[in-house]
């Protein structure tokens, strides 16, 4: 007799058993048994290999993994029982539980081999064994141990938010930083990475660099980014790995300031920052936040301004502009404001004469006053002003596509286009003459 089993899950399935023989409990811990399944372990590199034109062996990686299970998804399965013969309606319900994970790399090996001194490539000339664990917490890589044949072990440790614990409400500065990553999840973002380098006996231990990562009390955006300043390597026993204890963000002293972020825009894009040798940088973003449109050295992000009217004020035809897709009728005015008192700014932008693109250059100063206002007339384009002891470097796009145009610190405007189908085909100078020609042709 078939029996019919049907579940929340629209499973389906026919099994011929004797109705008068039927075990129940049986039946019933075979079909709600729970799944354990490993179809994330398919399709995985497991060997690569290069060889030369002569079909020698250059190079080979191995590589082996292990499954991990991440997360058990709990479902309820109801399961009825039908027979022809007895009338009797018999409903299973269960909490089945159906198992998913992620493939770990544990192992690659990775040999180069000297086809000309050894044609047969059976010993490499140089072999190196990679090991890796994983963090429990969020399933990134913890450690990557580097064996290499000249007798070394490289390690390099990786910490995460959730490396640091439980950490207070009442936390302040950088460590609320670490709290807010993990109440939002990103327990991915990597908050230190440093090198311990050491032989094979263990001996000579000492660390060669270091990076870590600041964050933002405010939202979760990186603060500061520090690396390791050692004139020569440090024994690991004298490193501090970055810690919360109490309020508290403990790291070592080692540590100096490479970038800080003084602030990000309203789509989180970095908007001002100061590298280590105390440069200033700014930049501004266009097309909806998505792509980079001005970027100025020495300035405040507040200290500049940029525009080539294709966000917003563009009225002109399409392609009627100097950089592109539109440009400004009848003129245009702003004021800038938060400037310095008594500081000369560079205005540039061009303005089409009879029927030219001219660049137009001009000095303006705030004299007592904090702001900055001007008019310009006509129709214009490409409209810049920054500090004068500032560079500035301005782009426009096709988004989607690539970049059209780069204006330099000097005002001199370089052009990209693309063929029908996306690829880049020529460069061409501020004149419109070809610098350079890309031609595309499919291998026979």
């Amino acid at each position: 007799y078939p029996y019919q089993f049907s579940s929340d899950e629209k499973e389906i399935m026919s099994l011929s058993l004797n109705p008068s023989n039927i075990n129940y409990r049986t039946l019933q811990h075979n079909l709600l048994k729970d799944e354990v399944r490993f179809d994330y372990m398919r399709g995985l590199l497991v060997q690569k290999s290069s060889y030369s034109s002569y079909d020698e062996l250059l190079y080979r990686e191995i590589s082996s993994y292990s499954p991990k299970e991440i997360s058990t998804n709990i479902t309820k399965k109801s399961f009825l029982i039908l027979t022809s013969l007895y009338p009797d309606l018999y409903t299973f319900h269960r909490l089945k539980s159906v198992s998913i994970g992620k493939p770990e790399l544990i192992t690659k090996y990775i040999n180069w081999y000297d086809p000309i001194h050894d044609p047969s490539s059976s010993v490499p000339i140089f072999s190196e064994q990679h090991n890796y664990t994983y963090n429990d917490l969020n399933y990134n890589v913890a450690t990557h141990t580097t064996y290499t044949s000249d007798g070394e072990m490289i390690t390099d440790y990786f910490k995460y938010p959730l490396d640091y614990g439980t950490i207070s409400n009442s936390a302040t500065g950088n460590v609320k930083g670490l709290k807010i990553l993990q109440e939002k999840n990103m327990i991915s973002s990597l908050v230190e990475h440093y090198q311990i380098k050491k032989n094979l006996d263990n001996s000579n231990s000492r660390v060669v660099s270091g990076k870590l990562s600041l964050w933002n009390s405010d939202r979760p955006y990186p603060d500061k980014f520090l690396a390791l300043s050692i004139p020569n390597q440090l024994p690991s026993t004298s490193f501090i790995s970055s810690q919360v204890s109490g309020n508290t963000f403990i790291a070592d002293v080692g540590y100096q300031s490479e970038v800080t972020i003084e602030a990000y825009d309203s789509y989180g894009n970095v908007k001002e920052l100061i590298k280590k040798d105390g440069v200033r940088e700014s930049y501004q973003y266009g097309y909806d936040g998505n792509l980079l449109v001005a970027s100025v050295v020495n300035a405040r992000s507040n200290e500049f301004f940029y525009t080539s009217f294709e966000d917003i004020d563009g009225n002109s035809v399409l392609g009627d502009c100097k950089t592109g897709i539109k440009s400004r009728l009848n003129g245009y005015s702003n004021t800038l404001s938060g400037l310095p008192p008594n500081t000369n700014f560079k205005l540039t932008y061009f303005k089409k004469i009879d029927n030219t693109w001219t660049p137009i250059e001009e000095i303006l100063n705030t004299g007592v006053n904090t702001f900055l206002s001007f008019s310009l007339i006509g129709q214009v384009d490409e409209v810049r002003i920054y500090p004068i002891n500032s560079r500035i470097v301005t782009y426009t796009h096709n988004p989607g596509i690539g970049m059209t145009s780069i204006t330099d610190i000097n005002n001199i405007t370089t052009y990209y286009e693309y063929d029908a189908i996306g690829r880049l085909s020529y460069i061409k100078d501020f004149n419109g003459d070809i610098l350079k020609k890309y031609i595309y042709n499919y291998k026979q």
